[in-house]
Formats: C-alpha cells, sequence, structure tokens
C-alpha cells in the first residue's frame, strides 16, 4: 500500500484499527471513514487485514446529507491475502465501512481496475 503514495494509479483509502466499544452486545467492531470524492469510472478497492480471520468491508455511496447511503461493493477479506473488490463511481462522496472482531486492523486503497505493484527486489 505505501507504493501507492507515489503510484498514479492510486486514488485514496483509508484503514485503522478496529477498536471495542461500549456496546458488548455487538458481535463486530464497525469503522467508517469518508474518503471523499472520486471521479466518475470503474476503479477497484483493495483491501488487507491482519490480526483476525476475516473482516468485512464495504464502500457506500454517501447521500446529500453526508450519512451512509447505497453499498456500491462489499466482500469478506480473509486476513493474510488482498482482496479486490470492483466498484463503479459515479463522483458521490464515498465512505468505506470495516467490521469484525476488536483489535483486527485493516487498510484500503481505491486503485484504477487491475492495478498490480510493481516487483520490489531485495539484493
Amino acid at each position: 500500500m505505501t507504493q501507492l503514495l507515489s503510484d498514479p494509479a492510486g486514488l485514496g483509502g483509508a484503514g485503522g484499527e478496529l477498536t471495542p466499544g461500549d456496546d458488548s452486545s455487538q458481535e463486530d467492531e464497525v469503522a467508517e471513514v469518508t474518503v471523499g470524492r472520486i471521479s466518475e469510472g470503474e476503479y477497484d478497492v483493495l483491501g488487507v487485514c491482519r490480526d483476525a480471520r476475516t473482516v468485512h468491508l464495504a464502500v457506500l455511496r454517501l447521500d446529500d446529507g453526508g450519512l451512509p447511503g447505497e453499498v456500491l461493493s462489499e466482500a469478506d477479506i480473509a486476513c493474510g491475502a488482498t482482496g479486490r473488490l470492483p466498484v463503479s463511481l459515479d463522483g458521490s462522496d464515498l465512505m468505506v465501512r470495516a467490521s469484525g472482531p476488536g483489535g483486527a486492523e485493516w487498510a484500503t486503497s481505491i486503485v484504477t481496475p487491475n492495478w498490480e505493484p510493481p516487483l520490489t527486489t531485495f539484493g
């Protein structure tokens, strides 16, 4: 994900840790991050996580009041692997929502379709 900071294919992202809240009746913890406005078009949202089996990621369109609206794409991401969620955007503001067990770390990045990071070699 670090390579996307200087890569023209990277268009933003979000991440963090799912921290246990005050409501002990919830099975999963939830984090929501407003990503902002991305130009209209087709994109992939890459998602990764660790310290859990899976984390559920969803990309949502925000309504006119800035509240979560339509779910554009969602999937369970197996921690230790990279998940790719294809999404069609209309230029609206976006939110990324992650849910899963407390203590799980997650990160997402919005990229152009089929983006692959350049190979890194050590030697």
